[in-house]
């Protein structure tokens, strides 16, 4: 048989499609191959940037403190010492981040929760002995001490301002109190705390700064038909 004839055979009966069937099947596999393997790279590229965002996603520590403080003044319209007394819970978060190699600390999330005023009469100031009074009105203001962070509240409490700090940093109460008692007391719901934005919060990286708020409290005695009044400023300060 010549090579024409031959070749005419191996047409007819489909041998010489096999060379490029071969040919587009090795092709296939090469591809499918190939494609794990750069899937493998995008992933194994991607785990280490997750890994590192991982690691300096923000975290948070929570504090919770009790304060107390106390001051007495001697009031010369009524010739009485009064003092006051102020307590309750602190509440806040630290939040912790770091930008690029440095970490950075802020406050966040500050709220105090019954803040508690009471005056107590006194017939000296000093001294345990007490005095009656008829009657007294009370009132506290809360601010951030540095007056950089507005004060966010709900009723009975309301927002204002003082000497010390402007519009809408001072979180104001006043109550009033009737009746012959030698102690006068604002009582505030742990339900409606007194808190502050976050923005104005103090933060740092290296040197740790402290958390301080400060009430300027007044209170207005009245013994017969006489009444005196007198301020008191009040600073608590925390670190973590």
């Amino acid at each position: 048989m010549n090579n024409a004839k031959r070749a005419a055979v191996l047409v007819a009966s489909g041998l010489a499609l096999a060379g490029p069937l071969l040919t587009a099947c090795s092709g296939d596999a090469t591809e499918k191959s190939a494609a794990p393997r750069a899937a493998h790279v995008k992933q194994g590229e991607a785990a280490p940037l997750a890994a590192s965002q991982a690691k300096k996603a923000p975290r948070r520590t929570h504090y919770t403190k009790k304060y107390s403080r106390l001051d007495e003044k001697y009031f010369s319209g009524i010739k009485r010492c009064v003092r006051v007394s102020i307590w309750g819970t602190a509440k806040y978060d630290v939040e912790h981040t770091v930008t690029g190699s440095v970490p950075v600390h802020a406050y966040k999330n500050l709220r105090v929760y019954a803040p508690t005023m009471r005056a107590s009469v006194l017939a000296k100031c000093g001294k345990k002995k007490t005095a009656k009074a008829k009657g007294a009105k009370l009132t506290q203001n809360w601010y951030q001490t540095t007056c950089t962070a507005d004060v966010q509240v709900g009723i009975p409490w309301s927002v204002g301002a003082t000497p010390h700090c402007g519009n809408g940093k001072v979180a104001g109460r006043t109550t009033s109190h009737s009746g012959t008692s030698t102690t006068f007391t604002q009582y505030n719901s742990q339900a409606n705390p007194v808190k502050w934005s976050d923005q104005g919060l103090p933060s740092w990286a290296t040197v740790k700064k402290s958390m301080c708020l400060t009430t300027y409290s007044t209170a207005v005695v009245s013994v017969g038909s006489k009444s005196d009044r007198g301020s008191y400023k009040l600073t608590q300060c925390w670190q973590p």
